[in-house]
């Protein structure tokens, strides 16, 4: 709560002009990660099948070390992004949740001598689906005619400090930070790193099956865990690691 204050003028101001002013590299943008190219060209960090799995089959998978082009501290880079392949035979619901792994060497610090690495974690990504359409040839029959990438969903997320009552300032020992793209109650200004699109966004994804004409057997996440000041690469700009979690539904 915004009565819980604890900090100094200064720390707030300098959040809030960091949140203001966010650099154009700071997080991967909207407009990159779902303009990217598919299938990504230098291949997929990792690839999950979900065919013919039992139901509520899951898996947890982190990808590490995919930013090709780390030294050049470019956000928008699509070399510097994290490409999960995740295929299902067309027809299967699956819960596809990208997530920033919040744990192990990816966790992100307490507050130390007002000092928060939670406001400068950021996460964006997109999930893309492979349509495969199919065209009716006179004595063949329907048969293959292409596919495409066209993305299903998106979302920015930054950083936040929470107690029980809420979300409180960034440097207050003894809270959680959780990286998010609920809105922001006590900076407006972090609306630059924040969206959600669809609005009603789930993570249940439909591998669309509707033969002979369409259907979809792929779905891509690209995404990308980026912090400032923070994560042992030896850069200002550390690019953390990626988890997806999959269950078959």
């Amino acid at each position: 709560m915004k009565s819980n204050r604890r900090f100094s003028v200064t720390f707030a101001s300098v959040i809030a002009a960091w949140l203001a002013a966010p650099p154009a590299n700071a997080q991967i943008s909207q407009s990159t990660v779902t303009s990217l190219p598919m299938p990504p060209p230098q291949g997929f960090n990792l690839t999950r099948d979900l065919s013919g799995l039992p139901f509520e089959t899951t898996f947890s998978d982190v990808v590490h070390d995919y930013a090709v082009n780390a030294t050049n501290q470019n956000a928008q880079d699509p070399l510097n992004v994290a490409y999960i392949s995740v295929t299902a035979t067309p027809g299967t619901n699956a819960v596809i949740l990208p997530e920033w792994p919040n744990w192990g060497p990816d966790a992100i610090p307490d507050p130390v001598n007002g000092t928060d690495g939670c406001a400068h974690a950021h996460f964006g990504y997109a999930i893309y689906e492979k349509v495969n359409f199919f065209l009716f040839v006179p004595f063949a029959g329907w048969v293959p005619g292409g596919s495409y990438f066209s993305v299903v969903q998106t979302q920015g997320e930054l950083g936040r400090r929470y107690d029980s009552n809420g979300e409180v300032d960034y440097g207050l020992p003894g809270t959680s930070c959780r990286v998010s793209s609920a809105p922001d109650s006590i900076y407006s200004t972090s609306s630059a790193y924040i969206w959600k699109t669809p609005a009603d966004l789930s993570p249940i994804f439909n591998f669309v099956d509707e033969s002979p004409v369409v259907n979809v057997d792929q779905a891509v996440v690209a995404a990308q865990s980026a912090t400032h000041g923070w994560g042992g690469c030896g850069l200002f700009q550390c690019y953390m690691g990626v988890e997806v979690i999959t269950q078959v539904r």
